[in-house]
């Protein structure tokens, strides 16, 4: 027992990998520049700069976090977190709905046109802003300044989604049948809406931000698909060009180095908090401290190396990214080699002399290392995303050229590889009955279905 509590505490030396997680950081954004800034100050009073609140709020909250442990936010911080403009959001009681248009809605026009009373009763007592929000959309930069931590609050964007719904209500002032009303404010609007969330992701950023910037243009997309379907043929020709704006692909993919090394630090401070080591964990066992079992947890920190765990954790994340970034062609391959590469680090129960070696060295690391790996499907959702946004393509190209429905199939077939399904290289498959263009999405769990489907209707005949 002394051998391997001996054994235990030589550590391992960081490897290259584990230390390019540790050390990666971005490029600095100056506030003025930054449009994470600009939302954490977009609730200052109306005469309060909102960049100086934010960076009041940043200021307070990292100074406080930095200690270790955290404490608790005192009345000042409090209220310095306290918005001087508050938002207002939808009420069920009175609107008739809690909440914007629900997501993945393949018609927020019409719904849109139902609770128009809503959304304008949310323009007018969110005028100020949306106002500042119409300023942020012209930001080149976007870096997050809180820690990454569970208990720092969150930037709250959702005055984009109501900014979106605004936009829908605008594009849906149109009779079917009737004269066209010109929309061109409107999906401007919309394009530079999209064109600043796609700014955002175009660097490495942390998962929410890759999340909730993925979803504004999503949104987009869903919006402009309903459109289409009201649009005549000439509307849509005169705002082709913003319509390719919208409907553009991404300039490149995401890149996930920023996640890993959160992901990978979060871990880090973690195993400081939980496992500061045998003779603390002893100390608070005689001061009737220790939560969960003093032999427990002393078992715990004796068989841990805090570096030794880094180290497997970081390949575990290497594999992860490797994953996040792999074509959708090729997605099962890179999940089958790297699930080898990770299954490796992971403890093993086939054989007790395996067990035995295994329990001889940071046992307890290795099983904490598997333990706080993520299940996620973020590429996954990247992936179908594309998918959705070359079916709204086609579906615009099919409404220019007037294709009836009969003739969809063929026209889907010949179109070329930058406007075939993604997740299987072929061409989208038409449903005739249901008159949809559709893919079944990778990231089900996400979706909540199986099949995701975008509608077609030919224009009217001249």
């Amino acid at each position: 027992m002394i051998v391997l509590v001996l054994w235990n505490r030589i550590d391992r030396a960081p490897t290259v990998l584990a230390q390019s997680y540790a050390s990666y950081s971005r490029p600095q954004v100056a506030d003025a520049d930054n449009a994470w800034m600009a939302f954490a100050g977009l609730g200052a009073a109306p005469d309060e700069e909102p960049l100086a609140l934010a960076r009041r709020r940043v200021d307070a909250l990292n100074a406080r976090i930095a200690q270790r442990p955290a404490t608790a936010a005192d009345e000042a911080e409090r209220a310095l977190f306290e918005d001087r403009l508050p938002l207002v959001r939808p009420d069920a009681s009175r609107d008739g709905s809690d909440d914007y248009c629900p997501s993945r809605e393949p018609d927020c026009l019409a719904w849109a046109r139902t609770h128009g009373a809503m959304l304008r009763r949310l323009r007018d007592a969110n005028a100020l802003r949306l106002q500042r929000y119409g300023k942020l959309l012209s930001l080149p930069g976007w870096q997050v300044r809180y820690p990454p931590d569970a208990d720092v609050p969150y930037v709250d964007t959702s005055v984009g989604v109501l900014y979106v719904n605004l936009v829908a209500l605008g594009l849906a002032n149109t009779t079917p049948g009737a004269a066209q009303a010109d929309h061109g404010f409107e999906l401007e609007r919309l394009a530079q809406h999209v064109a600043f969330w796609r700014r955002v992701r175009s660097e490495p950023q942390d998962v929410v931000t890759i999340l909730r910037s993925g979803r504004m243009i999503e949104n987009a997309y869903w919006i402009l698909a309903a459109w289409l379907d009201r649009a005549g043929v000439e509307e849509i020709s005169t705002h082709a060009d913003t319509i390719d704006r919208i409907l553009q692909p991404p300039s490149k993919p995401v890149d996930w180095n920023l996640e890993m090394a959160e992901e990978y630090r979060q871990f880090d401070r973690k195993l400081l908090l939980g496992l500061p080591g045998p003779a603390h964990v002893l100390g608070r066992c005689i001061s009737g401290a220790v939560e969960g079992g003093c032999v427990k947890m002393l078992l715990i920190n004796l068989a841990f190396a805090r570096q030794a765990t880094l180290n497997i954790y970081a390949v575990q994340h290497k594999e992860m990214q490797r994953i996040l970034e792999a074509p959708p062609l090729d997605l099962e391959n890179v999940k089958l080699a790297a699930r080898k590469v990770i299954e490796a680090t992971w403890p093993r129960f086939d054989g007790v002399g395996i067990v035995l070696s295994q329990l001889s060295y940071n046992y307890a690391g290795r099983t904490l290392a598997a333990v706080a790996m993520p299940a996620f499907d973020w590429g996954e959702r990247e992936h179908d995303r594309e998918a959705l946004r070359r079916m709204v393509r086609i579906k615009y190209a099919a409404r220019l050229a007037r294709i009836d429905v009969k003739d969809m199939p063929d026209f889907v077939r010949k179109l070329g590889e930058p406007l075939h399904n993604p997740l299987s290289g072929r061409p989208f498959d038409w449903d005739p009955v249901l008159q949809t263009l559709h893919f079944a999405p990778r990231a089900v769990k996400d979706w909540k279905r199986a099949r995701v489907d975008i509608g077609y209707r030919p224009p009217p005949t001249a």
